[in-house]
């Protein structure tokens, strides 16, 4: 019967990596044998600093080299995802896996706290209405929008790109004027 360190192996490397596109919505690229990037899920990433490798224990492990710093197994990147605890993470990843025969670890989890472990904020959050535009915004956003929307058709010639696209999703000169669709070119 195999243990729930057993099955966070590399020879169960393909597997972790059909889970983990699967259920946390992103696509692993290969970068050398046994490693693989990704854009972190857990964090808004624009690099793809999330990496999938193998340890020198033959373990599966995921990286963040991004803002979450985090360094995890596959029961921890469960946990994160789930908000399970680590029993109910070793039961989810048997479950996928379609062993029935697991012998599960019964202690916690050392980097991941268990759901409702952390306090509740002091202060709660609530909503607010957005407030209402002042005359003098609505006014400064109307002369920004006729400013653009003249600056894109003044020169059909330097704008072709522009207007061509908006043409191709049917957005011809009346409805680009009528609208004040407008470009703001690049500064650089």
């Amino acid at each position: 019967m195999p243990s729930h360190n057993d099955i966070k192996t590399v020879a169960y490397l393909d597997p972790m990596l059909n889970y983990a596109e699967a259920h946390l919505g992103i696509r692993f690229r290969p970068t050398e044998k046994y490693r693989y990037s990704a854009f972190c899920p857990f964090h808004a990433d624009t690099k793809d600093s999330f990496r999938l490798y193998v340890d020198g224990n033959d373990v599966v492990r995921f990286h963040c080299f991004g803002a979450c710093g985090g360094d995890w197994d596959i029961y921890d990147v469960i946990m994160l995802r789930e908000k399970c605890s680590f029993r109910q993470a070793q039961r989810i990843w048997a479950d996928y896996l379609g062993l029935k025969d697991v012998e599960f670890h019964s202690g916690r989890s050392q980097n991941i706290p268990e759901p409702d472990a952390e306090p509740e904020p002091d202060d709660s959050v609530e909503f607010l209405e957005p407030a209402e535009p002042t005359d003098q915004t609505k006014a400064t956003l109307a002369e920004a929008a006729g400013f653009y929307n003249e600056l894109l058709l003044s020169d059909s010639e330097k704008y072709s790109k522009v207007l061509t696209y908006l043409a191709r999703r049917g957005l011809e000169s009346p409805i680009i004027e009528r609208f004040q669709i407008g470009y703001s070119p690049s500064l650089y």
